[in-house]
């Protein structure tokens, strides 16, 4: 089961760069939530505790894995905008972590909760911004299936209270998705009807 996990874990890291490539280049964040961001940093760190604790290789891993970009994605965050709110995200996961060391479901439950409550306003900002250009989708639905496949691997080995957060994770991703399909289709619907049409005596008659 864990070298399932190992598979999984490559995937981690096509949300992540697919967002900080599509923000890079359009150097824009409009969309993305920087409570969220600031809040993914601190979840991947407590979840590689987690993995430690249960000792679990391929949890580890992927948090791991999971980190490096968040914190790249957080630093392409603090160059473009600012954070408001840091300080609770903050030390509601260090409650957590604190909490995981002397009793781990205790501690699960907080991460899981804190992960639910701080996830929302990356929907929140999607929600509220018209034109979510800095919002990748590709990135989105490869969040889809990571998140997706991720609850189904933590229950499958016994962990389903863990899995909690990715299921909130999943349902996010699902209603993010939506939202950037439903612009990109008024997108495209706009340009079609702004392009001036094109005479077809005019399209027929040869360059030159």
């Amino acid at each position: 089961m864990q070298y399932i996990g190992y598979i999984l874990t490559a995937g981690a890291l096509l949300p992540a760069i697919g967002q900080i490539r599509h923000s890079l280049r359009r150097t824009s964040v409009v969309g993305v939530s920087g409570a969220t961001t600031w809040a993914w940093v601190c979840s991947w760190s407590v979840w590689v505790l987690y993995g430690f604790l249960v000792s679990d290789a391929a949890v580890v891993l992927h948090n791991i894995v999971g980190l490096v970009p968040a914190a790249v994605m957080l630093w392409v965050f603090l160059r473009l905008a600012t954070i408001r709110g840091w300080a609770p995200i903050t030390l509601c996961y260090m409650l957590g972590a604190a909490a995981m060391l002397f009793n781990r479901t205790a501690g699960v439950w907080i991460i899981v909760a804190s992960d639910m409550f701080f996830y929302l306003p990356s929907v929140v900002a999607v929600f509220k911004s018209r034109e979510p250009v800095g919002v990748s989708y590709s990135a989105n639905v490869a969040q889809v299936v990571l998140t997706g496949t991720w609850f189904a691997y933590l229950c499958a080995t016994g962990r389903a209270v863990a899995g909690i957060g990715w299921f909130v994770g999943f349902c996010c991703a699902i209603v993010v998705t939506y939202k950037i399909m439903v612009y990109r289709h008024r997108m495209v619907s706009v340009l079609r009807i702004d392009s001036p049409a094109v005479p077809a005596d005019r399209a027929l008659v040869p360059a030159g």
